[in-house]
């Protein structure tokens, strides 16, 4: 008898160690739980309806310039739109993507048509804390509409006389990574300046329609302190337009120009792509 009450005692001390031990881990379960819930609520509130920015430096820029000083064939934009939303489906939660007209004057910013942080998309979120469906809608709604409408908006424009690249690009570079924090900071991604345009700069500063020097003796000149930029940890996509009625200007050498000049400034990558 004594053995088999032994045995109950066993019995009985290991299901309460069992059950303790469940609670536990319930308890800590549900606590985590709340504290993740806690610290999302505490970042959706952070987070600035017009940008969807949440104050912090975001993890990534990317930079649209749109060049369309003269219109774009029906083609090349559909081609140029294509491109560029299968760029933007690279594009992460976090990231900042700002939207540029290629207008500004010399020692002028631009202001941006679209700056906005890009939000959850909720494809990969589920859970006590997110929805992904509600997540969904808010990213189409507040964030990819008005980048698309911006982006379509900004090609469709044209007319103007010049074509100020440099000093917009410069501008850019000011406005979008210049508050970026320390340029070999780890702990963000690389950005990115994706500028769609023909290329052939034209404005007081450099015209590529008449005869031009190369890269180095721009550079050297007075001329390029007025563009200086910095692009460290910036890879540059060159959307190249070509025109019809520029095909001596927009060789090979032009482009290599360009890849040349950003690489001067710092650039870590250079691709074009012609259109």
């Amino acid at each position: 008898m004594a053995i088999k009450r032994r045995r109950r005692r066993k019995k009985i001390r290991t299901g309460l160690i069992l059950s303790w031990a469940g609670a536990l881990i319930a308890l800590g379960l549900a606590g985590f739980a709340l504290n993740t819930l806690m610290q999302t609520r505490a970042r959706l509130a952070a987070i600035d309806p017009q940008t969807l920015c949440d104050g912090m430096a975001p993890t990534r820029v990317h930079a649209i310039l749109l060049d369309s000083s003269d219109p774009l064939t029906d083609v090349q934009r559909v081609r140029t739109e294509d491109y560029l939303h299968e760029l933007i489906k690279t594009f992460k939660a976090g990231a900042r993507v700002d939207v540029y007209m290629a207008t500004a004057k010399e020692g002028h910013l631009a202001k941006p048509l679209f700056s906005k942080c890009q939000p959850q998309t909720g494809q990969d979120t589920a859970g006590l804390t997110s929805n992904p469906a509600r997540l969904r809608a808010k990213w189409k709604a507040e964030f990819m509409t008005p980048l698309n409408a911006a982006i379509s908006s900004g090609l469709r424009q044209s007319g103007r006389g010049n074509s100020p690249i440099l000093e917009t690009i410069s501008a850019v570079a000011a406005q979008s990574f210049g508050l970026r924090g320390s340029k070999t900071d780890g702990a963000r991604g690389r950005d990115d300046l994706i500028i769609v345009s023909d290329f052939i700069q034209n404005s007081p500063l450099l015209n590529q329609y008449a005869r031009y020097s190369d890269v180095d003796s721009f550079v050297a000149s007075g001329n390029s302190v007025a563009v200086a930029m910095d692009l460290r940890n910036v890879h540059v996509e060159m959307i190249y337009v070509q025109r019809k009625r520029q095909k001596k200007r927009q060789t090979e050498a032009h482009r290599n120009w360009w890849s040349d000049f950003f690489r001067t400034q710092g650039a870590v990558s250079v691709r074009a792509f012609i259109v």
